[in-house]
Parts: structure tokens; C-alpha cells; sequence
């Protein structure tokens, strides 16, 4: 059992990465984590346990701190042993780029991105290969469920192509977006709470797309993004502010 947590974007200051590590720990009941993601690259301010304060006009408080700040942070943890490997979580290219140039003792071990036949993300996996950086898709099945959705959004558990995948190969929906993944060398975690679906999720590992079935997958790509954090656009390093 691999366990991960990832930094809050009020512990970005060199001084506070460490206690928002130990908070995590705390919660987790453990001594040590396997990974660390740094969440976002932005940051706000930390006023108190109050994880994402905002001003009286109902705007996020933002901090200055560059993320290139935070990873040194980060990499105090691997050296004092709280944690074993550290890594990135929506970071873009231009941005993964800024922590290389830096002069790391610690490798970036994982990018954890949203990746879905929407939004196939192929140059940043490309970069990320290149780099020996692995990847984690996170809401790999689309993101219906979450609080920002929208009644427009595209419901990708319900696209006919993926419906018509899945009758072919006699596996559910899910089944074929998690294997579309992983033929990529993608990590995903979906996300359930239903013991039947986490083990349809496991048996994804026991069967094979074929390589016309991921073309069609891929060329479902519109560059749709479900999880936009458009509560922090504005903030100058947002990786994908819609706003601008």
C-alpha cells in the first residue's frame, strides 16, 4: 500500500510547507507519506486553519509565493524523511520547466493531471516521458458529480462512442476509459465508494483495446476541461485561467 497526500495552497511559504505536511499526517495517522504533490502552483494566504480565506468581497485571498518556493520546501521533506518521493499536480509545461532549471536534489517523481478522451493532454505526456516524470489522471471517468458543474457540460460516461466500446468488448463504460489510461502508461484514480465498481475498476487491468479502439478515443479530444478552479482564476499563476 502506496499512500499520497498533497500540499494546500495556503502552505506554500518555505517556512510552511512542513506543517502542512504534518497536518496531512496528523489526519492520516502516519509518520511518513510515499508521495507529496504539490497541489497547484498558485497560492493563497494562511490566516489560521482556515485553509481558503477570502476577502469580504467574497474573493480568494492570494499569495505571492512562486511554487518554485514551495518545491524546495518540499524537498526538505524527502531529506528529513517525512517523505519518501515528491511531485507536481496541475502544473503545465512552461511550469514543470521553472522546477527542472531549479537546481533539484529530488526528482519530480509524478504529474497528477486531468486527462480524459476530452482533454487528451498529449504534450504534456509526451514532455513528462521525456522527462521519466510519471502521470496520474485524476477524474479519468469525467467529473459530473462535482460542485461546480454545469448543466452544458459534456457527460462523458453517457458519449455513444464510449457506450459503443464498451458494447463491443463486452466491459462497462468505465472499464474502457480506465484501460484507455493505462495502455497510455497513465496511473488514474477514479473515484468510488461502491465495493462492486471498485472491483469492475481492478478488472480493467485484465483485458486489452485494440489499437483502432484508442484512436477513437483520442479523437474525441475538444480540449474540454472539467475541474477549471475558476474560484482562483485571476491569480497570475493559475495554470489554466479561462478567464484571461
Amino acid at each position: 500500500l502506496a499512500v499520497s497526500s498533497q500540499l494546500f495552497q495556503s502552505y506554500h511559504k518555505l517556512e510552511d510547507v512542513e506543517i502542512g505536511l504534518k497536518k496531512s499526517l496528523d489526519l492520516l495517522k502516519l509518520d511518513y507519506l510515499d508521495l507529496f504533490l504539490l497541489h497547484w502552483p498558485l497560492a493563497v494566504k494562511r490566516i489560521g486553519d482556515d485553509e481558503y480565506p477570502r476577502g469580504a468581497d467574497g474573493q480568494p485571498l492570494f499569495d505571492d509565493t512562486h511554487f518554485t518556493e514551495s518545491w524546495k520546501g518540499m524537498e526538505k521533506l524527502v531529506g528529513v524523511g517525512l517523505v519518501k518521493s515528491i511531485g507536481l499536480s496541475n502544473f503545465t509545461v512552461p511550469q514543470i520547466k521553472e522546477v527542472l532549471a531549479l537546481p533539484n536534489k529530488v526528482p519530480i517523481a509524478n504529474l497528477q493531471i486531468e486527462i480524459t478522451p476530452y482533454l487528451t493532454q498529449t504534450e504534456l505526456l509526451d514532455f513528462c516521458k521525456s522527462k521519466n516524470i510519471s502521470v496520474t489522471a485524476y477524474s479519468p471517468l469525467g467529473s459530473g458529480d462535482r460542485d461546480d458543474a454545469k448543466p452544458s457540460d459534456p457527460v462523458l460516461m453517457e458519449d455513444h462512442i464510449v457506450g459503443e466500446l464498451a458494447k463491443r468488448n463486452g466491459k462497462s463504460v468505465a472499464q474502457i476509459l480506465i484501460r484507455y489510461h493505462l495502455q497510455q502508461g497513465v496511473a488514474c484514480v477514479p473515484k468510488s465508494v461502491t465495493p462492486y465498481r471498485i472491483q469492475e475498476n481492478f478488472e480493467s487491468l485484465n483485458f486489452k483495446l485494440s489499437d483502432g479502439d484508442v484512436a477513437k478515443l483520442k479523437a474525441l479530444d475538444k480540449n474540454f476541461r472539467y475541474c477549471t478552479y475558476e474560484k482562483s482564476w485571476g491569480h497570475p499563476l493559475h495554470p489554466f485561467d479561462g478567464s484571461k
